[in-house]
This record gives C-alpha cells, structure tokens and sequence, in this order.
C-alpha cells in the first residue's frame, strides 16, 4: 500500500529518493550503446556474407543478436565462476563456427 514503510510509494511507481532522471539518462545510454553495437555486427556479418566468408545460414542481424546476448551471458557467467568459463574461448569458437577463416 502506498505511504506505509519505509520506501513509500508515489502513484507512478516510483520510490521516494529515487533519481529517474539519471535511471532514464543510464537507460538512454544503454539502448544507444546496444542500437550501436547491434548496427556494427550486422555490418561486419553483412560483409563477410557478400564476401562468402560467412557459412552461417543466418541472417546477419539475429547473428548479431545472438554475438551480443552471447557476450552478455558468458560475461555474467564469468562474474560468478571466473575459473571454470573462458569468454574468450566461447567466444572464438562460436566466431569461428560461423567464420571459419578466422582460423587462418
């Protein structure tokens, strides 16, 4: 219910001392930095697909989402297991599975 303990509500969900201007500002910045991520892979994956480098049957956009969610998994996973998960490793093998003259 709203006013009772001691993180009172308002009506528009917020928390009494909360700054949604720095939250929207860091939420701005974040969906820049994905927009901008997510442009450049799916314009490196779109060269190397015209350029036949690419054997992935998938389209250059959902590869790019799917580089960005797996960056973003194993860099989570990493956070809690530093010894057991190699980002670096997951990483180039999923790279090289879809651009094998990586390895070259």
């Amino acid at each position: 219910m709203l006013g009772e303990g001691p993180c009172q509500g308002v009506p528009d969900g917020r928390v009494r001392g909360q700054d949604p201007i720095g939250h929207v500002q860091a939420a701005r910045h974040y969906a820049e930095r994905y927009r901008n991520l997510h442009q450049f892979y799916e314009a490196v994956f779109s060269a190397l697909a015209e350029r036949g480098e690419l054997t992935s049957p998938i389209e250059p956009a959902a590869l790019a989402t799917m580089t960005i969610a797996l960056i973003n998994g194993l860099q989570q996973q990493w956070l809690f297991d530093r010894d057991s998960v190699n980002v670096e490793g997951a990483i180039r093998t999923f790279l090289l599975s879809i651009i094998p003259g990586l390895a070259a």
